[in-house]
């Protein structure tokens, strides 16, 4: 594959650019995003929806062997149907999720940092209960993972102005 020169320039400005904003990657011997891997502990309320984000959360983070921040999640999910052709036998729905996480010291307590994510996943479902059910389960597991990232992403990308 040959690179042409437009695509050369392009991609030379978006370095000169990147550069010069002051662009530094997250995971760096400097930043403090890796300080966070086994040292938080995750809480979740909200049925079967926060026990997946805590678990993938958990996962993210590792296992706190000397937790010494707390992130509590409460997260909530609603259902709505998009489309319908059930003469043709299937049906569309939308699972819109959202959660609210805060960061505390696990000694103070002390609230260090907080906020909301959301997302939104949709599945098909048939008139066979079982591949329904089994898609609505995935479904949720999608949107768990989707909303853990997000948590982590922007724990990661603040992290650096809460930590200490």
């Amino acid at each position: 594959m040959s690179w042409s020169r437009p695509k050369a320039a392009a991609l030379g400005f978006l370095l000169l650019v990147s550069a010069g904003c002051g662009f530094e990657p997250l995971y760096t011997e400097t930043s403090a995003a890796p300080q966070l891997r086994n040292s938080v502990l995750v809480e979740a309320a909200g049925g079967g929806i926060g026990y997946e984000v805590e678990t993938a959360l958990a996962k993210r983070f590792g296992s706190p062997s000397a937790a010494r921040f707390r992130v509590q999640v409460r997260a909530s999910v609603a259902e709505s149907e998009v489309a319908a052709g059930w003469m043709d036998g299937f049906q569309r729905s939308r699972l819109d999720g959202a959660a609210e996480f805060e960061v505390a010291e696990v000694d103070g307590g002390r609230a260090l940092y907080s906020g909301v994510v959301d997302g939104s996943v949709s599945y098909s479902s048939t008139r066979e209960t079982f591949h329904t059910l089994t898609a609505r389960r995935d479904a949720r597991r999608r949107l768990a993972l989707q909303l853990a990232e997000r948590i982590a992403r922007r724990l990661e990308a603040t992290s650096e102005s809460w930590l200490k």
